[in-house]
Order: C-alpha cells, then structure tokens, then sequence
C-alpha cells in the first residue's frame, strides 16, 4: 500500500471502532458507565464461554452437564483468535473485554472493505473510509454485536469477495483461500453463509461481465476448489465439531419447514430505510438491513450512471431481487440458515444484503464525485461525508442499542462482577478439598457458569447440547426447559446418582437436613459422592415416564442393590379455586418433596402461604415438618382450571431417610474411588463384590476408550446415554481416555490438503 494511502486505512479501522465506542460510552457500558455490554444470550452464553477458555476446554469439558464434547461448544462460539485477547482480562472483568473486542472486530471489518472498494475500483480516500464507516457500522452489526463470534464472518466476507475477484482476473485467488481457512476456524456457522454469497458474487460478476457460460462454469468450480482445500485444511476442527453436533441441536433437527412469508413486504423498506429500525431480535422480529440514509439513494444511482450495461441492470435486478425474496420467502432463509430456521435473531446472513447494497451506492457515489469540477469541493465533500455518515450511523447503533434495552434489558456491571467475586469465594472450599464431585447451583447467574467456573455441574446452555443427557435429567426431576437444563430442583438421590457432593442455594431456597450447611449458602452433599458404582445388574426396566419419583425409586434399585423405596406417595385432599388449587396434607415427619411436570408455566406456589423463592417446572422441596402436622400447598396459576385433568402437577411425595441412608451406605463401598482427573481423561479404582457393571454418570459419548487393569474393554451404556463398564469379582484400576470422533481423520484430511498447498506453493498442480 502506498504511504499515502496509509492513513485512510488507518482511518478506515479506527473511525468505527471509536464510533461503537462512543455509543457504549452514551448508553454507560462498563468501563463508560454502571450498566453493561451483556444482554439476553451474551448474558447467559456466550460472556462464559469466553471466560471459560481459561480452564483449557477446547475437546471436552467435565463442567457441561455431566460432561462430555466440548468441540461444538468451542468451534461455534469462541475458537476466534481475537477470542484468545480475553484472556488477558479477568473473569469478573469480562463485559468490559466484550466491548474492546467487539469495538477491533467493526474496525477491522471497515478496514477489511474499504480494502474491498480499493480492489473493485483502484480508489483510496475519505470516500472508501464513509462507505467502509457504514458497513462496520450496519444495522446487523448493532443488533448482533451480542453475537460477537458472529462478526468475524462480517469481517472476513470483503476478503472472500477480493478473492472472488481474483478467479475473474485469472489469478490464484490466495486471499480467497485465507479468509476461508480464518473464517472455518473463527465461524463455520456463519462461513457457510459468507462462502454462499461469495459463489452468488462470482455469478453476478460475470455476468455483469459478460463471460460465457461455459467459462462462468469453469470459475465456479476453481471457486469450489478453493473452498474445498480450505475444508481440507480445517478439517481437523470442522469434522469433530460436525459429529458433535449431531448430539445436540443438529440430532433435533427435522422439523418441517412452513411454506410462507415471514412478515409483511413493508417491514422490509422498513428495515431498510428507517434509522435505528428495531423489532425485536428473537423469533418475532425480522432482518435488519440498514447501512446508511444514502446506501438506497446511491444503489439506485449505480443503474442510471452511463457505463452500466443493460446486461449488468439485469444481473444485479436478479441478485437483489433473490436476496430480498430469501429475506421474505421462508423456505429461502431456511437455506441460508443452514436448513433450520433459527429461534432467535432472524436474518442472521443479512449482512451480505448490506455488503451488496453498499458495493453498489459506493460505484453510484464514486461516480457522482467525478461529476465535482471543483477541486475545492472535491476535497470539502468527502470530508463533510464522513462526518454525516459518522452521525448517521453512530444515531442508528444508540437507537437499536436502546431498542435493545427497552426489550430485554442490559445486565448491570455491578451486579456481574459481584456474582463473580462473591462465586470465587464459595468455590474456594470445593477447589481445596478437590476430587471429583460435581456442584449443583440452585441460585446461578447464568446457564453456563459451571464452564465459567471451572466446576463440574448439570447446568449446561448451549447448541452443542447432548439431547439424550438433557432427556435423562429431566427424567430425574432437574428443570429444564428446551434444550437447557439445570441443577436447580432435583433430590438427594438425584444428587447421589449423578455425583453431586456440593449444593449452593440462595433467596430462602431450603434443603433437606442429609445437607450439611456451610457459610454463604454452601451446602456440603455426599463427601463419598463418585462418578461411578458398581451394580450386578443391566438396564432392565421399562422406566417410567412423567413420574420422577418412580424413576429414583426404580434407578437407586438398580444401582444399590437393594429392594428399597426411596420415595413413597403422600396422601392429599385436592381443592380447586378458580385461578388456584389448594393440596391439604398430613406430614409423616420425613422430607417432602413436589414434582410440577411442566403443564404450568412457571409455577407459583406457596407452602403454609408463604411464597417459594422461584418457581421452577422439576422436583421442588416443600420441607420437613413435624409429624402429624397438617399442611397447605398452594399451586396458583395464570387461568381458573376448571377440571383436575388439566392439572397433573405436583405429585406429592416423601422421602423415606432410613432407606435412603441404607442404599447411600452400600454406595459408599460399592463406588469408583477417583484418583486422578483431567480434560477427557479419568483414572481410578473399584472393588466389585461379584461379576458385574459399574454405572457410571459419564455420558456414553462416541469416542472414550476404557481400561481396565490395561485392557481395553467394550462398554455398554445405560438407557443409551450413561457409560457402563464390564468388570468382574475383585479389586480393578480403571483409566479412561476421551478422543473426539473425527479428530484423527480429520487430522489425516488437514495433512493432505498442506500437501495440496505445498504443491500449488510450487506450482505443480
């Protein structure tokens, strides 16, 4: 780059990042202000997985409900490079991490066009840097700046298309190569969107050009030659993160696609034309498109200026008209999603609409400027421009930023960095006593804290789920809800199946007196808690469905040994009362417990009229009270119900002590003594009785390979989900090892396409 042309570069990367900082600084992001950055899914995602690359996850992570492949989790959201800037900055510090990365991610988005617009037409000034200005600035990057992984396809698409560029010129396209590498590894989510445009680009541009169809042909296929040596070189990210995928949100897939149109043909111009145009960012709302008062205007002077052939009117009509018609039409957006609508944040491959938009309005403008005679003016005009396009866009980010907030509200700094100071401090007990043992929250800030913290939990958020894990604990009472789940409600016998020897409660949440009680709402479970026990027994049962306490009850059996209940129904006297249901109970003394089945949303209810401090579908604890006392449980609901059919919830229950402290004691000799840990691998020891299986709590995931005394052995898997490990009568060491499916061939598939591009280096093939 010329020495003269340097500062409009420079001005290209720092005008929008010093914009998005001014509008963080006028709505009093931290470090501008007491509120925050984090908002909806930045909140409860993604800020935490960017705090937990601290812990190392990268293949698979024992904090993730029960644990299990962690690739998914962090190829989707965090495997950016700029992701490794943050851990420079401590945990409880991390909004403020969140707003400088998404500041270097705009500003090298303008830089990265404005290179764009200098390839199209050999022009470097204060013109590239307004237009540059307004695609790092567009609607969609406000609105999903909360997305940061997402900005990097924003980023990298202006390198892609000066790749696109080069196959038209004839040469090898090596930045086409380069942004399809970056863009796999930082966002394969977003790349396969990027990677689409880029193969429409290449069509318009020839046949703006005029190029046959038999050559257009050609180029289409270097393109998705070049694409596929990017997948090659990647593969040994993209191939395991796929496989793991297929776990979770992916396994889900298949839902029928609605034929139709997503919103009116006005809330398009709409979008488009209206500064700070702002719906809503979850399913309801609809694409955001806009990039400047005069991104329309100058788009429409392209078609009028002389040079523009016929021939190229047409071709831009159809592009255009496609891409609008795949914003409307919702077939369409489900391919350029991937084939799955999403839930939230529609539109989510708008961006490109924009780009092309602007690609536009910039050769409209570059014209306009050739018909200023004075060069006074000349000079004046650009200048004048970038202070207007700087206003413009800077008002339209601090109005989708207050949209924002009036919808679903920014997250206080004060109250994050509270929580993450006051949770150090609880977790200190856990991290000195170490071992194994898993931690339940039932008071947590976020989904994903578990992955944050760096402790082992059943709370897990994200769409790298594991659906049959997710299924299984909900079985067991914990809440979830779509494809999250938590720790919050369950049961000691839960808690001792699944491993967990910590419970933190909060806001007058109670537990049953088998918790020992610490300081700062820190419950201490089972000390003998294990990942593992030893059964004689198989996965026999048909398990009851909709009944929790059957499930514990069948479960405890199989994994105790003994014929024993652990919970038994409680008689109650049922009264309807319009918008509530009183259940009248006599307490035999032991710990009782309710299941609210999910047929109430959100269910309030009250225990002797006194409020619960949540109200959570899954296993709640009403308490213990003396025997022979009577009860009320109040259930109160949004509407009158009218027959007891439409309410199943809650079945009430108690929690027999003497059995449970008989099965617990033959867990206590019969379980897997862990002696050393890490990411993806366990070592330990177990003394079976008698030939048999030990039930473990591990997810039966693709890719463990387990020892025992050395050899490897065949696993089965519990209800198809948890590991089950073969040993027979004696004393057996046990070391586990964790390899992500597709790892190794992926790695074989990276190794040939080096190969390739060694080959191509020296211009062999």
């Amino acid at each position: 780059m010329p020495r003269r042309e340097r500062p409009f570069a420079l001005a290209a990367f720092l005008l929008p990042a010093l914009v998005f900082l001014a509008v963080c600084a006028a709505m009093g992001f931290a470090p501008f202000g007491e509120s925050s950055i984090l908002i909806f899914d930045l909140s409860d995602q993604f800020v935490e997985f960017l705090c937990a690359l601290k812990h190392g996850d990268v293949f698979f992570s024992w904090n993730t409900a029960l644990g299990g492949s962690y690739i998914g989790t962090f190829s989707y959201y965090v495997s950016s490079p700029f992701s490794l800037l943050t851990l420079l900055c401590p945990n409880e510090h991390m909004p403020i991490a969140v707003v400088f990365l998404v500041a270097l991610k705009l500003g090298l988005a303008g830089l990265t066009f404005s290179l764009l617009l200098r390839r199209r037409t050999g022009r470097y000034d204060l013109t590239t840097v307004a237009v540059s200005l307004c695609y790092a600035l567009m609607a969609y990057n406000m609105a999903y700046a909360m997305s940061f992984m997402w900005l990097d396809g924003v980023l990298w698409l202006p390198v892609l298309l000066m790749g696109a560029e080069d196959l038209l010129a004839g040469k090898r396209p090596w930045a086409l190569l380069g942004g399809l590498v970056v863009s796999f590894v930082s966002t394969w989510y977003i790349s396969y969107m990027t990677g689409l445009f880029c193969a429409l680009y290449l069509l318009w541009r020839c046949g703006c050009e005029g190029i046959a169809l038999k050559n257009t042909i050609k180029k289409l296929l270097r393109l998705a030659g070049w694409a596929g040596l990017a997948l090659l070189l990647t593969a040994w990210l993209w191939l395991p993160t796929a496989l793991s995928m297929l776990t979770g949100k992916l396994a889900d897939a298949g839902a029928s696609i609605p034929v139709g149109f997503h919103w009116p043909l006005t809330t398009l111009f709409y979008k488009l034309l209206v500064p700070g145009a702002y719906d809503s960012v979850t399913y309801t709302g609809s694409a955001f498109l806009y990039c400047s008062l005069l991104a329309v205007p100058l788009a429409a002077v392209w078609f009028f200026r002389p040079g523009t052939t016929k021939r190229a009117r047409v071709c831009t009509l159809a592009l255009g008209g496609f891409l609008a018609v795949s914003l409307w039409f919702v077939p369409l957006d489900a391919v350029w999603h991937l084939f799955q609508l999403p839930n939230s944040f529609p539109g989510r491959w708008s961006f490109v609409v924009s780009c092309f938009l602007l690609l536009l309005a910039y050769d409209g403008l570059v014209w306009l400027f050739s018909l200023v005679k004075s060069v006074r003016l000349s000079k004046v005009l650009p200048a004048l421009l970038v202070l207007v396009l700087a206003v413009d866009m800077g008002a339209n980010a601090l109005l989708i930023f207050r949209g924002l907030d009036a919808e679903l509200h920014f997250e206080s700094y004060h109250s994050y960095f509270t929580y993450k100071t006051r949770m150090d401090q609880l977790l200190e007990p856990i991290q000195s006593v170490g071992g194994f043992q898993r931690v339940a929250n039932d008071d947590h800030r976020s989904r994903n804290e578990p992955a944050a913290f760096g402790y082992k939990g059943l709370t897990f958020f994200s769409s790298s789920y594991n659906s049959k894990v997710n299924e299984l604990l909900n079985d067991l009472g914990y809440a979830q809800d779509w494809f999250w789940c938590t720790s919050q409600c369950g049961s000691p016998v839960a808690d001792a199946l699944m491993g967990v020897g910590w419970r933190m409660g909060g806001n007058g949440i109670s537990l049953p007196a088998m918790y020992e009680e610490l300081d700062g709402g820190m419950h201490r479970g089972f000390e003998f808690a294990a990942p593992g026990y030893f059964t004689t027994c198989g996965d026999i049962w048909s398990w009851p469905e909709d009944n929790p306490f059957d499930y514990q009850n069948q479960l405890m059996k199989l994994v105790g040994g003994l014929d024993l209940d652990m919970f038994t129904p409680l008689s109650a006297r049922r009264v309807d009362e319009g918008g509530r249901v009183q259940f009248h109970f006599i307490s035999d003394g032991q710990p009782i417990y309710a299941y609210f089945d999910g047929e109430l949303d959100d269910p309030v209810w009250a225990i002797d009229r006194a409020l619960c401090p949540e109200g959570t579908n899954g296993l709640q604890y009403l308490g213990t009270f003396p025997k022979g006392t009577e009860h009320e449980l109040l259930v109160y609901c949004s509407e009158p119900i009218l027959e007891d059919s439409q309410l199943k919830a809650p079945l009430l229950y108690t929690l027999n002590t003497e059995h449970f402290q008989r099965t617990l004691d033959t867990l206590k000799e019969n379980r897997l003594h862990v002696t050393d840990h890490g990411n993806g691998w366990l070592e330990g020891a177990i003394n079976a009785f008698r030939d048999g299986n030990i039930f473990t709590s591990i997810p039966a995931i693709p890719g463990w390979t387990v020892k025992v005394d050395g050899n490897t052995v065949k696993c089965g898997a519990f209800r198809d989900t948890l590991l089950t490990i073969p040993v027979a009568q004696g004393t057996h060491t046990v070391s586990m090892r964790y390899t992500p499916p597709g790892l190794y061939p992926g790695l074989g598939l990276t190794a040939v396409g080096l190969l390739v591009l060694i080959l191509l280096g020296k211009k062999r093939i």
